[in-house]
C-alpha cells in the first residue's frame, strides 16, 4: 500500500500547532512559499495553508493537493460564504477546513480522509469508519420509506430532534439528485424528467444510500453510477447562490447549497461517467444555533473507483425494500 503524503502546513504560528495537535503524521511546518516549493520537489505532499497564503501558492505550478484553513466569520460573512467563493476561485483548491473543525469529534478522522483521498492509489470515495445501514434505491416513489427507515434508525440511536430534521433534509436532497439529476445529465433519460413523475431506474443504476453513526458523528452517503458531476458546474451554481442571485433547482445548486448549510463536513468525489459519491456528517445538536459548516472536501479523480460498498449479503437484497444492518471499515 502507498504510503501517505507528507502533511505540509504552511501557517501562522498558532494555527499551525492547533492543526498539528491533531494531524496524522508524517507533517512538517514551513514558514515560506519557497520552503513549500522546495519540499514539494523531495515529496509527495499535501498542503495545509492559511487563507491569506493561497495566493502566494498559486504562482507554485503546484499539483499537489491544497487545503485550506478558514477562520471563523470574516467580516460579518458566514464560514460557508468564505469557503464557496474560495473554491470558485481557486480551482485547484481542494479541501477546507476550519479551526472549530480540529476541536470536533471529527478531527481526527477527516484529516485522515483528506490524507488518504490524496493517495492515487487509494482514490475511492471517502472512508467512512462506524456502524451503519445500506441500501440500494432505484425507485424515486419509494424514497419515503426509505427516508422513513433511515428516520427511525437515527431515531433509536438518540439523535436529538433538529438533527433528525436536518438528516432528512439532506438525504432528500441528495436521493433527488442522485435518482432525477445524475441521469438527466448524463444522457440516460430519452426526454426530460420532472420531479413530479416517477422514476424507476434499472436496477444496476440504483442509487445507493448508507447511513449511520461514526463516533458521536451521523452521516449519509449517496452514491449514484453516473458521475455526472462537474467541478466547473458544481462551483458556478454554488457561487451563484453564495451571490444571492437566481436559485434554481438544477444538479449542484440550490439542493447542494441546502445541505452545506445543514451538514457539519461534506466530501464530495466524482470518477467522471463511473461515480458520484457525496459524504454529510452532521455532529448531533439541540442547539437553536444555525450550523457551521466546518470542512468541504472536493475530489475529481481520473482513476476508475468501486461504486458499491462491500455489504454481507448478495446486492440484489439490498434493492429498494430491504435495510441491510453493516459495519464501515
Amino acid at each position: 500500500m502507498t504510503s501517505r503524503p507528507l502533511a505540509v502546513v504552511y501557517a501562522q504560528a498558532e494555527r499551525a500547532a492547533h492543526l498539528c495537535s491533531v494531524l496524522p503524521r508524517p507533517w512538517i511546518t514551513v514558514v515560506s512559499s519557497g520552503e513549500v516549493l522546495e519540499v514539494a520537489r523531495m515529496h509527495r505532499v499535501i498542503v495545509f495553508c492559511d487563507l491569506e497564503k493561497l495566493g502566494e501558492l498559486g504562482d507554485l505550478g503546484l499539483t499537489t493537493p491544497i487545503v485550506a484553513i478558514v477562520d471563523q466569520p470574516i467580516a460579518s460573512r458566514s464560514v460557508l460564504s468564505v469557503m464557496i467563493e474560495r473554491f470558485e476561485l481557486t480551482p485547484w483548491l481542494s479541501h477546507a477546513i476550519t479551526l472549530s473543525l480540529l476541536v470536533s469529534p471529527l478531527a481526527e478522522s477527516h484529516l485522515f480522509s483528506i490524507l488518504q483521498g490524496s493517495v492515487p492509489s487509494l482514490a475511492s470515495p471517502t472512508p467512512i469508519n462506524g456502524v451503519g445501514r445500506l441500501a440500494l434505491l432505484a425507485t424515486a416513489s419509494k424514497r419515503a420509506t426509505r427516508i422513513e427507515r433511515m428516520h427511525d434508525f437515527f431515531e433509536r440511536q438518540g439523535i436529538p430532534d433538529r438533527t433528525l430534521a436536518a438528516l432528512d433534509q439532506v438525504a432528500e436532497e441528495l436521493v433527488m439528485n442522485a435518482l432525477y439529476n445524475a441521469p438527466a445529465e448524463a444522457g440516460y433519460f430519452d426526454r426530460p424528467v420532472s420531479r413530479s413523475e416517477d422514476v424507476d431506474l434499472a436496477p444496476e443504476r440504483a442509487c445507493e444510500i448508507s447511513y449511520g453513526i461514526e463516533r458521536e458523528c451521523a452521516f449519509v452517503r449517496v452514491r449514484d453510477s453516473f458521475g455526472s458531476l462537474s467541478r466547473s458546474r458544481l462551483s458556478k451554481v454554488l457561487g451563484r447562490c453564495n451571490r444571492g442571485g437566481a436559485l434554481d433547482e438544477s444538479r449542484g445548486g440550490l439542493g447542494l447549497w441546502r445541505i452545506l448549510s445543514a451538514a457539519s463536513t461534506v466530501a464530495i468525489t466524482v470518477v467522471p461517467n463511473k461515480l458520484t459519491d457525496i459524504v454529510v456528517r452532521i455532529i448531533p445538536s439541540e442547539s437553536g444555533k444555525p450550523r457551521v459548516l466546518a470542512g468541504l472536501d472536493l475530489s475529481f479523480p481520473s482513476a476508475p473507483s468501486q461504486v458499491r460498498a462491500h455489504a454481507p449479503y448478495d446486492i440484489d437484497d439490498l434493492e429498494d425494500d430491504s435495510v441491510t444492518l453493516l459495519r464501515f471499515d
